[in-house]
């Protein structure tokens, strides 16, 4: 499983090359993704310049509900100490997959990064709900017992004094309950239980439950319950092993 845990794209100053004045580049740092920045058209080349005001380690990429075509070219994330971009000390190469693109490289520690593309055609006008520019945690596979998917329905309906129903359709949003139990430190536990426990419900994240197909959609969501503990081993002494859990909420 993987976990994209902290964004520095959301806490960055933002300077953008065009941008329609409803849809503005702070929309990016929006947690709703329905939310998006567009560009003006006026111009071919797409970029955004994110200022986190110190040197960040970023090694992961998201572009979120984005609705680039596959015509676009030089699709880029790059990072460097000052804002100039002649020729950056990370300069990594996006792939086009239809609204999410995803990538993971090896990154480094700098204050500035930008993502950038050149469009097709001037005309072309193009959006991006989300962006994650941080770290992520590879963590054990989840436990296989306790491991499940749900939906919530929530549709309104409402029952007359005779028996009639009528239904008002909502959105169903899926939830997923995540658990790990008997984690050693050398398994990667101290991190896992210190992102859990520090993790806040307000703010979505994204996550993988695994990173090889069919598991490996990239979900945006809440968290909506949590729990961790740390346990002595009675039959080895000093011995420590974690035990964590994530109930996660749909992000729509």
């Amino acid at each position: 499983m993987r976990l994209f845990y902290h964004n520095y794209a959301d806490i960055a100053t933002l300077t953008e090359g065009t941008q329609n004045p409803y849809f503005p580049v702070e929309n990016l740092q929006d947690v709703d993704k329905d939310k998006v920045y567009k560009d003006l058209g006026t111009t071919t080349s797409w970029s955004v310049v994110f200022d986190c005001l110190t040197a960040v380690s970023v090694t992961s990429c998201i572009l979120f509900n984005h609705n680039l075509t596959g015509t676009e070219t030089d699709i880029k994330v790059e990072g460097n100490a000052t804002n100039s971009w002649g020729s950056p000390s990370v300069s990594e190469t996006l792939t086009y997959a239809a609204d999410t693109i995803l990538k993971n490289f090896t990154g480094g520690s700098y204050r500035y990064w930008r993502i950038t593309f050149t469009k097709a055609n001037v005309s072309d006008i193009r959006s991006v709900g989300r962006v994650y520019l941080g770290p992520s945690l590879l963590a054990r596979s989840p436990d296989r017992k306790g491991l499940s998917r749900g939906i919530s329905d929530n549709a309104i309906i409402t029952t007359t004094d005779d028996g009639k129903v009528f239904a008002s359709a909502r959105n169903i949003i899926r939830n997923w309950t995540i658990p790990w139990s008997n984690l050693l430190a050398s398994s990667g536990a101290t991190d896992l239980f210190t992102i859990v426990s520090d993790l806040g419900a307000h703010t979505p994240l994204f996550f993988q439950i695994d990173t090889a197909s069919p598991l490996d959609e990239l979900i945006y969501a809440y968290i909506a319950s949590k729990s961790y503990e740390q346990v002595m081993n009675g039959a080895a002494s000093g011995i420590y092993y974690w035990g964590a859990g994530l109930g996660l909420r749909e992000a729509i």
